[in-house]
């Protein structure tokens, strides 16, 4: 069963504000490769079916791909993944957070992603050529 919406959101915002997130309505957004102006997003969406159900999404967004200094909402991402998995707890949700930031929430890691073919199915086609003709930097 997942975790009420308002609980939830009530929860995570104050550790994800800790870990660096900026909030803005039900979206979370973090510089977590300043350098590299790469950025990570976190969103809750409700269901438009059932106001109880909810949508978790993650995103990641690239400046130098972008036609935004900073994105402002998920579908500014290049990068996209909706969690179909019943969040249970607010701890879950949060090592899920943790996770995504965790794979490609550097120029480094979403490099290496692209390398090994391991990105999210909605990612923007311009991503792979971007990461390919930049080369690793170090």
């Amino acid at each position: 069963m997942n975790i009420d919406k308002q609980k939830l959101i009530s929860e995570i915002t104050s550790p994800l504000k800790i870990n660096g997130y900026k909030k803005r309505s039900t979206t979370w957004v973090k510089s977590s490769d300043p350098q590299n102006g790469i950025f990570t997003i976190i969103n809750i969406q409700g269901s438009q079916y059932d106001k109880r159900d909810y949508y978790v999404n993650l995103g990641v967004y690239i400046q130098a791909l972008g036609y935004k200094n900073a994105p402002s909402c998920i579908s500014d991402c290049h990068m996209q993944e909706r969690i179909m998995s019943e969040i249970s707890s607010s701890e879950f949700f949060l090592q899920i957070a943790e996770k995504w930031e965790s794979y490609y929430g550097s120029y480094e890691h979403i490099y290496e992603k692209v390398l090994t073919n391991k990105m999210p199915m909605l990612t923007d086609k311009r991503l792979s050529s971007y990461f390919l003709i930049t080369g690793k930097k170090q």
